[in-house]
């Protein structure tokens, strides 16, 4: 009898033994489990994607392959402005919301959203943007590479000539005015009185590293660079091939 209590009595204790072990076992996996819809499972953190932030876009940069022509700049202000191929240039505000970028055309009064992510050499950003003064869209998918070029501003107010001759009107002079932050007014006149005026449009620009970028208003969109110094409030022009 003795031998037989004695028995019971082992399967009694490894049966609490089990018993406990099983209690643990449950209680480490709930704890777990909290952790990890707390927290997230390590694969889900390493899953969980990287987004810009505004000043990580502060700055000018150049589309790769481009020769330093095309570029966008943004500005700590929410302002940019861009010209990404001969048809396709702009400027007005932006905004970043996670990885997609927000483009308002300030003269234009377009919208358009983008992708932009962070690559080994830069940023790239791709979509599809609206066409001058048309509902029509164009594919974008451009590199970029951060330049040390200073940030554009609007120049407002300055004006420059160029004097030169003409086989029919004789003494002419070439009359551009940055009127606002988009527009420049172009004049042909005979003479420096600037009393006759031969021809006169209004263009939309950016301005980027001593080169402005125009767009006739009333024209179909394409765009002509100039490359403008000043000497003595004398504009030498330069349109840049591309």
């Amino acid at each position: 009898m003795a031998y037989k209590h004695s028995t019971y009595a082992m399967k009694k204790l490894t049966f609490m033994m089990l018993l406990a072990a099983f209690f643990t076992l449950c209680v480490t996996s709930c704890s777990k489990d909290e952790d990890d819809s707390i927290n997230g499972s390590t694969e889900q953190q390493q899953q969980e994607p990287t987004y810009l932030k505004t000043s990580d876009l502060n700055g000018v940069w150049s589309v790769s392959g481009s020769n330093g022509i095309y570029f966008i700049a943004f500005t700590e202000t929410g302002h940019y402005s861009l010209c990404f191929n001969d048809k396709l240039m702009g400027a007005g505000t932006y905004s970043l919301d996670k990885n997609t970028l927000t483009l308002n055309n300030g003269y234009l009064y377009t919208k358009d959203n983008l992708k932009i992510e962070k690559t080994d050499k830069g940023l790239t950003i791709s979509g599809e943007m609206t066409d001058f003064k048309s509902s029509n869209k164009q594919s974008v998918n451009v590199n970029l590479i951060k330049t040390n070029k200073e940030l554009p501003i609007p120049k407002t107010g300055e004006t420059f000539k160029i004097w030169g001759l003409h086989v029919t009107y004789g003494s002419i002079v070439t009359k551009i005015q940055y009127q606002s932050e988009y527009l420049i007014k172009y004049q042909y006149c005979k003479d420096n009185s600037l009393q006759q005026v031969i021809e006169e449009s209004m263009w939309y620009y950016v301005y980027c590293d001593g080169m402005t970028y125009t767009q006739t208003c009333s024209g179909n969109g394409s765009v002509v660079i100039y490359k403008l110094q000043d000497h003595y409030s004398t504009l030498k022009s330069q349109i840049v091939k591309q």
